[in-house]
């Protein structure tokens, strides 16, 4: 699959960081034709989980500068902190310069009211919301929100797409737990790879529900690759999960 010209990618999770001259030059080999970038401020020397007003222009910015690097090939994804007063101004800000969806990541739970307003703009500007989730054991953030998170957030607002990102790293809790919301898909994106995790999120999600991702810098685009490659599906699911599933959700022409 991975050598069939057929066949391409969209990769529906990447980090600006992650946009190294490796990264280019396996998507070049791959075909990954188009990229979701968002930048939560990894690698900047003013770094934190919670950022201010100006740091989340800053960042935002520098996804725009990229997509306008790299046109038709980088897309951008508003990186937002939900406790700011200037979250939905942001938000429209983005959009209207082209990004294609909005990003959450751990400076607050999804339970959190503050958290409905900007899915709510989302929402009605018709782009999708991608959920950084991760059930831990040990080491869980104090605003990291699990998957019971985003299945409490995609109850009230079923009208807006939510992305639940990483499967929500314990992917068979994480599956389990939004297997009932129509508007919740999941991507694959992370840098733990287990046997049998996109067989299990089609089995319990549909093929339609499913996203492909690698999480750059996280985890190698190769490793990506190779887990859907190998997973033990019919192509016409592995090309959903590929690149059609993400370009309906982003509204994306290849």
């Amino acid at each position: 699959m991975s050598r069939d010209r057929a066949v391409i990618f969209i990769d529906s999770h990447v980090h600006l960081d992650g946009l190294t001259p490796a990264y280019w030059r396996l998507a070049d080999y791959y075909g990954v034709r188009r990229l979701l970038v968002s930048h939560l401020g990894i690698g900047e020397a003013d770094f934190t989980c919670d950022p201010d007003e100006g740091q989340l222009r800053r960042w935002n910015d520098l996804v725009l500068k990229a997509r306008r690097e790299r046109p038709g090939r980088i897309e951008g994804l508003c990186y937002v902190n939900p406790r700011l007063e200037m979250a939905a101004e942001e938000v429209r800000r983005c959009l209207e310069a082209g990004m294609v969806g909005v990003k959450l990541w751990v400076s607050v739970r999804y339970d959190d009211r503050r958290v409905e307003s900007i899915a709510r703009l989302a929402g009605a500007a018709g782009v999708p919301v991608l959920l950084h989730s991760w059930r831990k054991s040990l080491g869980q953030l104090e605003h990291e929100s699990t998957p019971d998170e985003v299945a409490y957030l995609a109850r009230r607002l079923p009208e807006v797409n939510f992305i639940m990102a990483h499967a929500g790293g314990d992917w068979q809790y994480g599956l389990r737990a939004v297997a009932s919301l129509p508007n919740v898909s999941v991507d694959l994106a992370c840098s733990v790879i287990d046997e049998g995790l996109v067989e299990a999120a089609v089995a319990w999600l549909g093929a339609e529900r499913v996203l492909w991702g690698s999480d750059a810098p996280a985890s190698a685009l190769s490793i990506a690759v190779g887990k859907l490659v190998a997973a033990r599906l019919p192509r016409r699911m592995k090309e959903r999960v590929a690149w059609k599933n993400a370009a309906q959700l982003y509204g994306l022409s290849l």
